[in-house]
Protein backbone atom coordinates (compact mmCIF):
# COMPACT_ATOMS: atom_id res chain seq x y z
CA UNK A 1 0.00 0.00 0.00
CA UNK A 2 1.26 3.21 -1.26
CA UNK A 3 0.47 6.44 1.28
CA UNK A 4 1.29 9.75 0.74
CA UNK A 5 1.19 11.69 3.90
CA UNK A 6 -0.18 15.05 4.73
CA UNK A 7 0.89 17.05 7.59
CA UNK A 8 4.32 17.54 9.66
CA UNK A 9 2.70 18.64 12.89
CA UNK A 10 2.67 17.36 16.31
CA UNK A 11 0.38 15.04 15.49
CA UNK A 12 2.42 13.51 12.78
CA UNK A 13 5.51 13.40 14.75
CA UNK A 14 3.04 11.29 17.60
CA UNK A 15 2.03 9.03 15.47
CA UNK A 16 5.33 8.60 13.17
CA UNK A 17 5.33 4.58 14.69
CA UNK A 18 2.23 4.03 13.07
CA UNK A 19 3.69 4.13 9.24
CA UNK A 20 5.92 1.99 7.58
CA UNK A 21 8.37 3.22 5.82
CA UNK A 22 7.89 1.34 3.14
CA UNK A 23 4.74 2.18 2.52
CA UNK A 24 5.67 6.39 2.32
CA UNK A 25 6.49 7.34 -1.40
CA UNK A 26 6.21 11.13 -0.19
CA UNK A 27 5.09 13.91 2.28
CA UNK A 28 3.85 17.38 2.04
CA UNK A 29 3.16 20.33 3.68
CA UNK A 30 1.87 23.66 3.61
CA UNK A 31 4.67 24.82 5.46
CA UNK A 32 7.62 24.09 2.83
CA UNK A 33 10.09 24.94 6.31
CA UNK A 34 8.42 21.38 7.24
CA UNK A 35 10.71 19.81 4.72
CA UNK A 36 13.59 19.70 6.91
CA UNK A 37 11.31 17.73 9.25
CA UNK A 38 11.21 14.19 7.13
CA UNK A 39 13.63 12.39 5.44
CA UNK A 40 11.18 11.23 2.75
CA UNK A 41 10.51 12.59 -0.12
CA UNK A 42 9.05 16.00 0.37
CA UNK A 43 6.62 17.47 -2.27
CA UNK A 44 4.29 20.04 -3.03
CA UNK A 45 0.53 19.98 -4.09
CA UNK A 46 0.67 20.04 -7.54
CA UNK A 47 3.27 17.13 -7.60
CA UNK A 48 0.15 15.02 -6.81
CA UNK A 49 -0.54 14.02 -10.25
CA UNK A 50 3.09 13.40 -10.87
CA UNK A 51 3.03 10.09 -8.36
CA UNK A 52 1.71 6.78 -7.70
CA UNK A 53 -0.04 6.41 -4.44
CA UNK A 54 -3.20 4.46 -3.08
CA UNK A 55 -3.66 6.86 0.02
CA UNK A 56 -3.43 10.24 1.02
CA UNK A 57 -3.83 10.23 4.96
CA UNK A 58 -4.13 13.19 6.61
CA UNK A 59 -2.71 13.98 10.13
CA UNK A 60 -4.91 16.64 11.46
CA UNK A 61 -8.18 15.88 12.39
CA UNK A 62 -9.32 19.52 13.21
CA UNK A 63 -8.10 20.97 9.28
CA UNK A 64 -9.23 17.78 7.99
CA UNK A 65 -12.29 19.08 6.17
CA UNK A 66 -10.87 22.14 5.35
CA UNK A 67 -7.30 20.08 3.66
CA UNK A 68 -9.76 17.27 2.12
CA UNK A 69 -11.89 20.17 0.45
CA UNK A 70 -8.80 21.61 -1.08
CA UNK A 71 -7.30 18.50 -2.32
CA UNK A 72 -10.61 17.68 -4.13
CA UNK A 73 -11.54 20.79 -5.10
CA UNK A 74 -8.13 22.37 -6.27
CA UNK A 75 -6.00 19.10 -7.22
CA UNK A 76 -8.61 16.81 -8.40
CA UNK A 77 -7.96 13.96 -6.00
CA UNK A 78 -10.16 11.17 -5.40
CA UNK A 79 -12.10 12.27 -2.84
CA UNK A 80 -12.19 8.11 -1.87
CA UNK A 81 -8.32 8.00 -1.41
CA UNK A 82 -8.67 10.94 1.56
CA UNK A 83 -8.28 9.65 4.63
CA UNK A 84 -7.66 10.77 8.48
CA UNK A 85 -5.02 9.42 11.10
CA UNK A 86 -8.08 7.27 13.08
CA UNK A 87 -9.44 5.72 9.65
CA UNK A 88 -6.14 4.93 8.73
CA UNK A 89 -5.39 2.56 12.01
CA UNK A 90 -8.46 0.68 11.12
CA UNK A 91 -6.41 0.29 7.88
CA UNK A 92 -3.80 -0.97 9.31
CA UNK A 93 -5.74 -3.62 11.28
CA UNK A 94 -7.16 -5.09 8.13
CA UNK A 95 -10.24 -3.70 7.88
CA UNK A 96 -11.86 -3.04 3.82
CA UNK A 97 -11.57 0.71 2.88
CA UNK A 98 -15.25 1.33 2.43
CA UNK A 99 -16.51 5.02 3.23
CA UNK A 100 -20.53 3.90 3.83
CA UNK A 101 -21.03 7.75 5.93
CA UNK A 102 -24.30 9.28 4.38
CA UNK A 103 -21.43 12.67 3.92
CA UNK A 104 -19.98 13.70 0.91
CA UNK A 105 -17.37 16.23 -0.27
CA UNK A 106 -18.62 18.02 -3.32
CA UNK A 107 -16.46 18.63 -7.17
CA UNK A 108 -17.04 22.08 -7.90
CA UNK A 109 -17.43 22.24 -12.19
CA UNK A 110 -14.43 24.27 -13.35
CA UNK A 111 -17.35 26.07 -16.41
CA UNK A 112 -18.59 28.73 -14.21
CA UNK A 113 -21.69 29.96 -14.71
CA UNK A 114 -23.81 33.13 -14.86
CA UNK A 115 -27.29 34.77 -15.27
CA UNK A 116 -26.81 35.00 -18.70
CA UNK A 117 -26.12 31.78 -19.36
CA UNK A 118 -29.39 31.07 -17.38
CA UNK A 119 -31.21 33.15 -20.35
CA UNK A 120 -29.48 31.35 -22.99
CA UNK A 121 -29.16 27.61 -21.86
CA UNK A 122 -31.63 27.04 -19.12
CA UNK A 123 -30.71 24.68 -16.51
CA UNK A 124 -31.90 23.61 -13.29
CA UNK A 125 -35.19 22.73 -12.89
CA UNK A 126 -38.29 22.70 -15.15
CA UNK A 127 -41.90 24.07 -14.09
CA UNK A 128 -45.40 24.08 -15.16
CA UNK A 129 -48.36 25.80 -14.21
CA UNK A 130 -49.10 23.97 -11.53
CA UNK A 131 -45.27 24.37 -10.31
CA UNK A 132 -44.41 20.49 -10.10
CA UNK A 133 -40.64 20.17 -10.48
CA UNK A 134 -38.23 17.68 -12.29
CA UNK A 135 -34.80 18.74 -11.25
CA UNK A 136 -32.43 18.33 -14.45
CA UNK A 137 -28.45 17.74 -14.06
CA UNK A 138 -26.09 19.63 -11.53
CA UNK A 139 -22.80 20.81 -11.58
CA UNK A 140 -22.55 19.81 -7.80
CA UNK A 141 -22.17 16.54 -7.16
CA UNK A 142 -23.28 14.57 -4.61
CA UNK A 143 -20.65 11.18 -3.46
CA UNK A 144 -20.79 9.39 0.01
CA UNK A 145 -18.43 8.19 2.31
CA UNK A 146 -16.03 10.68 3.64
CA UNK A 147 -15.53 11.48 7.40
CA UNK A 148 -15.68 15.61 7.88
CA UNK A 149 -14.56 17.30 10.71
CA UNK A 150 -14.51 21.13 11.65
CA UNK A 151 -12.97 23.30 9.69
CA UNK A 152 -11.02 26.95 10.89
CA UNK A 153 -12.46 29.77 8.64
CA UNK A 154 -11.17 33.29 9.13
CA UNK A 155 -14.18 35.10 8.07
CA UNK A 156 -17.17 36.23 9.59
CA UNK A 157 -19.95 34.25 7.80
CA UNK A 158 -24.30 34.71 8.73
CA UNK A 159 -26.88 33.14 6.92
CA UNK A 160 -30.00 35.35 7.88
CA UNK A 161 -33.46 33.42 7.77
CA UNK A 162 -36.37 35.91 7.57
CA UNK A 163 -39.62 34.84 9.51
CA UNK A 164 -42.87 36.50 9.80
CA UNK A 165 -43.95 33.78 12.03
CA UNK A 166 -43.47 31.27 14.85
CA UNK A 167 -40.56 28.49 12.96
CA UNK A 168 -38.25 25.72 15.00
CA UNK A 169 -35.19 27.95 15.05
CA UNK A 170 -31.91 26.01 13.68
CA UNK A 171 -29.55 24.95 16.05
CA UNK A 172 -26.58 26.66 14.58
CA UNK A 173 -24.76 29.18 14.71
CA UNK A 174 -24.08 29.79 11.12
CA UNK A 175 -28.04 31.20 11.09
CA UNK A 176 -29.77 34.10 12.62
CA UNK A 177 -33.53 34.73 12.39
CA UNK A 178 -34.62 38.63 11.38
CA UNK A 179 -38.67 38.90 12.77
CA UNK A 180 -40.18 41.18 9.98
CA UNK A 181 -43.61 42.48 10.40
CA UNK A 182 -46.36 42.53 13.62
CA UNK A 183 -44.65 39.29 14.68
CA UNK A 184 -41.51 41.46 15.00
CA UNK A 185 -43.05 43.27 17.87
CA UNK A 186 -43.38 40.38 20.09
CA UNK A 187 -39.83 39.61 20.16
CA UNK A 188 -37.45 41.17 22.84
CA UNK A 189 -34.60 38.68 22.35
CA UNK A 190 -33.21 38.55 18.60
CA UNK A 191 -33.05 40.56 15.68
CA UNK A 192 -36.05 42.48 14.65
CA UNK A 193 -36.21 44.72 11.40
CA UNK A 194 -37.82 47.36 13.63
CA UNK A 195 -34.69 47.87 15.28
CA UNK A 196 -31.47 49.91 14.27
CA UNK A 197 -31.69 51.74 10.61
CA UNK A 198 -34.56 50.04 9.48
CA UNK A 199 -37.91 50.05 7.40
CA UNK A 200 -40.12 47.75 9.08
CA UNK A 201 -42.90 49.94 8.28
CA UNK A 202 -42.65 48.64 4.60
CA UNK A 203 -42.71 44.95 5.08
CA UNK A 204 -46.36 44.49 4.06
CA UNK A 205 -45.66 45.82 0.46
CA UNK A 206 -41.87 44.60 -0.08
CA UNK A 207 -42.06 41.80 1.97
CA UNK A 208 -38.20 39.96 3.32
CA UNK A 209 -36.17 43.06 2.03
CA UNK A 210 -36.98 45.04 5.05
CA UNK A 211 -34.63 42.29 6.42
CA UNK A 212 -32.61 42.46 3.87
CA UNK A 213 -32.26 46.63 4.11
CA UNK A 214 -31.90 45.53 8.16
CA UNK A 215 -28.47 43.26 7.09
CA UNK A 216 -27.61 45.97 5.01
CA UNK A 217 -27.61 49.06 7.21
CA UNK A 218 -26.83 46.94 10.38
CA UNK A 219 -24.75 43.58 10.23
CA UNK A 220 -21.10 43.56 9.22
CA UNK A 221 -20.71 39.78 8.23
CA UNK A 222 -17.98 39.32 5.58
CA UNK A 223 -20.32 37.05 4.09
CA UNK A 224 -23.70 36.92 4.32
CA UNK A 225 -26.94 34.87 3.32
CA UNK A 226 -30.77 35.21 3.00
CA UNK A 227 -33.20 32.35 3.71
CA UNK A 228 -37.04 31.94 4.75
CA UNK A 229 -38.56 30.49 7.58
CA UNK A 230 -39.36 27.36 5.33
CA UNK A 231 -36.81 27.35 2.79
CA UNK A 232 -33.05 26.89 2.92
CA UNK A 233 -30.21 26.12 0.93
CA UNK A 234 -29.10 22.90 0.82
CA UNK A 235 -26.19 21.41 1.83
CA UNK A 236 -24.00 19.54 -0.59
CA UNK A 237 -22.68 17.22 1.71
CA UNK A 238 -25.95 15.95 3.22
CA UNK A 239 -28.33 17.43 0.96
CA UNK A 240 -31.25 16.35 3.71
CA UNK A 241 -29.98 19.51 5.90
CA UNK A 242 -29.81 23.13 5.32
CA UNK A 243 -26.27 24.55 3.68
CA UNK A 244 -23.15 25.04 6.67
CA UNK A 245 -20.88 27.89 7.01
CA UNK A 246 -17.70 26.02 5.60
CA UNK A 247 -19.51 24.93 2.10
CA UNK A 248 -20.34 28.28 1.50
CA UNK A 249 -17.07 29.80 2.15
CA UNK A 250 -15.39 27.14 0.39
CA UNK A 251 -17.78 28.04 -3.01
CA UNK A 252 -17.24 31.51 -2.55
CA UNK A 253 -13.95 30.95 -3.62
CA UNK A 254 -15.05 29.50 -7.56
CA UNK A 255 -17.84 31.63 -7.66
CA UNK A 256 -19.79 35.45 -6.78
CA UNK A 257 -22.95 34.43 -5.72
CA UNK A 258 -24.99 31.71 -4.41
CA UNK A 259 -28.59 31.29 -6.28
CA UNK A 260 -31.20 29.41 -5.23
CA UNK A 261 -31.50 26.22 -8.15
CA UNK A 262 -32.90 28.16 -11.28
CA UNK A 263 -36.32 27.55 -12.73
CA UNK A 264 -37.49 26.81 -16.11
CA UNK A 265 -41.55 28.37 -17.21
CA UNK A 266 -42.45 25.64 -19.47
CA UNK A 267 -44.47 27.51 -22.11
CA UNK A 268 -44.22 31.10 -19.76
CA UNK A 269 -41.99 33.87 -20.32
CA UNK A 270 -40.88 35.43 -16.46
CA UNK A 271 -43.40 38.62 -17.57
CA UNK A 272 -45.85 36.00 -18.44
CA UNK A 273 -45.43 33.83 -15.37
CA UNK A 274 -45.54 36.95 -12.82
CA UNK A 275 -49.21 37.95 -14.56
CA UNK A 276 -50.53 34.42 -13.84
CA UNK A 277 -49.85 34.00 -10.38
CA UNK A 278 -49.51 37.54 -9.26
CA UNK A 279 -52.17 38.65 -10.87
CA UNK A 280 -52.91 40.80 -14.64
CA UNK A 281 -53.76 43.95 -13.02
CA UNK A 282 -51.03 44.71 -10.73
CA UNK A 283 -48.46 43.88 -13.09
CA UNK A 284 -49.78 46.29 -15.41
CA UNK A 285 -50.47 48.96 -12.99
CA UNK A 286 -47.02 48.43 -11.96
CA UNK A 287 -44.46 48.00 -14.50
CA UNK A 288 -44.21 51.26 -16.04
CA UNK A 289 -43.38 52.67 -12.54
CA UNK A 290 -40.46 50.33 -12.34
CA UNK A 291 -38.84 51.14 -15.84
CA UNK A 292 -39.21 54.24 -14.59
CA UNK A 293 -37.34 53.68 -11.33
CA UNK A 294 -35.04 51.72 -13.16
CA UNK A 295 -34.02 54.25 -15.83
CA UNK A 296 -33.64 56.96 -13.22
CA UNK A 297 -30.17 54.85 -12.57
CA UNK A 298 -29.60 53.64 -15.30
CA UNK A 299 -31.53 53.39 -18.91
CA UNK A 300 -28.99 50.97 -20.05
CA UNK A 301 -30.57 48.53 -17.37
CA UNK A 302 -34.33 48.68 -19.06
CA UNK A 303 -32.40 46.50 -21.88
CA UNK A 304 -31.38 44.10 -19.21
CA UNK A 305 -34.71 43.87 -17.58
CA UNK A 306 -36.62 43.30 -21.07
CA UNK A 307 -34.33 40.61 -21.76
CA UNK A 308 -35.26 38.58 -18.03
CA UNK A 309 -38.83 39.47 -18.71
CA UNK A 310 -39.19 38.06 -21.82
CA UNK A 311 -37.07 35.03 -20.60
CA UNK A 312 -38.66 31.81 -19.22
CA UNK A 313 -36.04 30.79 -16.87
CA UNK A 314 -34.68 32.60 -13.50
CA UNK A 315 -33.42 32.00 -9.76
CA UNK A 316 -36.20 32.16 -7.76
CA UNK A 317 -37.24 33.17 -3.91
CA UNK A 318 -34.87 36.16 -3.12
CA UNK A 319 -32.39 33.92 -1.53
CA UNK A 320 -28.75 34.38 -2.01
CA UNK A 321 -25.45 33.99 -0.32
CA UNK A 322 -22.38 36.35 -1.07
CA UNK A 323 -19.62 38.49 -0.22
CA UNK A 324 -19.93 41.77 1.64
CA UNK A 325 -18.94 44.02 -0.77
CA UNK A 326 -21.38 42.38 -3.37
CA UNK A 327 -24.53 42.52 -1.23
CA UNK A 328 -23.24 46.65 -0.67
CA UNK A 329 -23.44 47.03 -4.82
CA UNK A 330 -26.79 44.77 -5.39
CA UNK A 331 -28.71 47.24 -2.12
CA UNK A 332 -26.92 50.17 -3.29
CA UNK A 333 -28.96 49.68 -6.76
CA UNK A 334 -32.07 47.77 -5.29
CA UNK A 335 -33.39 50.06 -2.91
CA UNK A 336 -33.66 53.14 -4.87
CA UNK A 337 -35.72 51.33 -7.00
CA UNK A 338 -38.20 50.29 -4.56
CA UNK A 339 -38.29 53.28 -2.99
CA UNK A 340 -39.46 54.54 -6.12
CA UNK A 341 -41.75 52.54 -6.00
CA UNK A 342 -42.88 52.85 -2.37
CA UNK A 343 -43.96 56.49 -3.43
CA UNK A 344 -45.70 56.46 -6.78
CA UNK A 345 -47.60 52.61 -6.66
CA UNK A 346 -51.53 52.79 -5.69
CA UNK A 347 -52.07 49.63 -4.09
CA UNK A 348 -55.75 48.79 -4.61
CA UNK A 349 -57.85 47.94 -1.92
CA UNK A 350 -59.86 45.81 -4.16
CA UNK A 351 -56.68 43.87 -4.95
CA UNK A 352 -56.70 39.99 -3.65
CA UNK A 353 -53.50 40.13 -0.29
CA UNK A 354 -51.33 37.89 -2.72
CA UNK A 355 -51.59 40.86 -5.31
CA UNK A 356 -50.39 43.58 -3.20
CA UNK A 357 -47.64 42.14 -2.46
CA UNK A 358 -46.33 43.39 -6.04
CA UNK A 359 -43.42 44.89 -5.20
CA UNK A 360 -42.14 42.37 -3.39
CA UNK A 361 -42.66 40.01 -6.49
CA UNK A 362 -40.61 42.60 -8.67
CA UNK A 363 -38.13 42.63 -5.79
CA UNK A 364 -37.55 39.25 -5.63
CA UNK A 365 -36.96 39.78 -10.62
CA UNK A 366 -34.98 42.76 -9.67
CA UNK A 367 -32.29 40.37 -8.25
CA UNK A 368 -31.94 38.60 -11.81
CA UNK A 369 -31.61 41.47 -13.19
CA UNK A 370 -28.91 42.81 -11.27
CA UNK A 371 -27.36 39.08 -11.63
CA UNK A 372 -27.59 39.75 -15.82
CA UNK A 373 -26.87 43.66 -15.29
CA UNK A 374 -23.16 42.24 -13.65
CA UNK A 375 -22.82 39.34 -14.85
CA UNK A 376 -21.36 37.57 -11.70
CA UNK A 377 -20.23 34.08 -11.66
CA UNK A 378 -23.32 32.08 -9.87
CA UNK A 379 -23.43 28.58 -7.90
CA UNK A 380 -26.69 27.17 -7.74
CA UNK A 381 -27.63 25.07 -4.89
CA UNK A 382 -30.96 23.10 -4.12
CA UNK A 383 -33.59 24.81 -1.79
CA UNK A 384 -35.19 22.35 0.69
CA UNK A 385 -38.50 23.31 2.92
CA UNK A 386 -39.45 22.67 6.44
CA UNK A 387 -42.69 21.89 7.44
CA UNK A 388 -44.14 23.53 10.86
CA UNK A 389 -42.08 20.41 13.35
CA UNK A 390 -38.78 21.47 12.03
CA UNK A 391 -37.96 18.86 9.74
CA UNK A 392 -36.54 18.98 5.77
CA UNK A 393 -37.59 18.03 2.42
CA UNK A 394 -36.65 19.10 -0.92
CA UNK A 395 -38.85 21.59 -2.04
CA UNK A 396 -41.84 21.05 -4.04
Amino acid sequence: MKIVIYGLGNKYKRNEALFQSDDIVAVCDKDIANKALTSYRFITLEKLNEIQYDLIVVTSSKYYLEICSELVLNYHVDWKIVIDLEYYKYVLNGEKLVKNWEKSVFFINSNRKTAKQLIELPKGCEINSTMNRNPLRRDVFNCNGVWLNVSKLRRSYCNFVVAHKPYKVLNSEDYKTVWVGDISTKFKNGIVDSSGDNISKYNALINECTALYWIWKNDTSDIVGLSHYRRFFSSVVNPDIPVMKWEACQLLKYTDVIVAESVYHTGYSNLEQLRMTAGQECVEETIDILKKAISLQNECDLMVLETFLSAKSMYPCNMFIMRRKHLEEYCSWLFPILFYMIEHVEIKKEWSPYSKRILGFWAERLFNVWLLKTNYTVKELSIIQTDFNGSYGKDS
